[in-house]
């Protein structure tokens, strides 16, 4: 196998063994590496917020700062394909490479912005089983009902009525038995369709 660490070339970052003996334990002296993305053929410098502690082990920091890191290039992406095209565009065709300055400052915007992004955890979707969905139809059909004739007019809904006084049509047991009738109803068509 080639030897990374003596080689005159740089090693590839797309090898795994290399990214394994990049990340083994640092020496001392030595800071650990920076984290950068790899844009075009410029690198940009980011941070890397997740570390292993208490309820992160090594693996899962490395993960999420992976993770976080690739959702950044992806983002800031569009901005050094704006800067290449405005240089090769101001040079009418000559060059593609960017000045200092302009790296300068795509490492300036890119700095602040990888300060302020942070992954947010999705807030948990609690489904709601058949007999529930079928219960919540079964109160609404009938508090529109009663809106109907009580006198409501057309543009009167269910929407103006909070959870609760759907909740509390849910326990009767004329919605709960309703409810289980058109379950039923619906499970027997499902049947019949899969015999057919």
């Amino acid at each position: 196998m080639f030897d990374h660490q003596t080689s005159r070339h740089p090693p590839n970052p797309l090898d795994p063994d290399t990214h394994t003996r990049l990340q083994s334990p640092i020496r001392p002296n030595r800071s650990p590496p920076l984290p950068i993305i790899i844009i075009r053929e410029y690198q940009f410098q980011i941070s890397d917020p997740y570390s292993p502690g208490d309820p992160l082990d090594v693996a899962s920091a490395q993960a999420l700062n992976s993770f976080r890191a690739n959702l950044l290039r992806d983002i800031v992406a569009r901005w050094v394909t704006d800067a290449v095209e405005f240089e090769f565009a101001r040079t009418s065709g000559n060059s593609r490479l960017l000045s200092p300055e302009t790296l300068s400052d795509l490492q300036r915007r890119i700095t602040a912005y990888d300060q302020l992004y942070k992954l947010r955890p999705r807030p948990a979707v609690l489904r709601e089983s058949t007999l529930q969905t079928e219960l919540r139809r079964c109160a609404t059909a009938r508090i529109e009902a009663r809106i109907r004739q009580n006198g409501g007019d057309e543009t009167q809904t269910i929407e103006q009525y909070d959870d609760s006084a759907i909740e509390t049509e849910i326990l009767l047991p004329e919605v709960q038995e309703e409810a289980r009738r058109r379950l039923e109803a619906k499970l027997r068509a499902v049947s019949l369709d899969a015999i057919l």
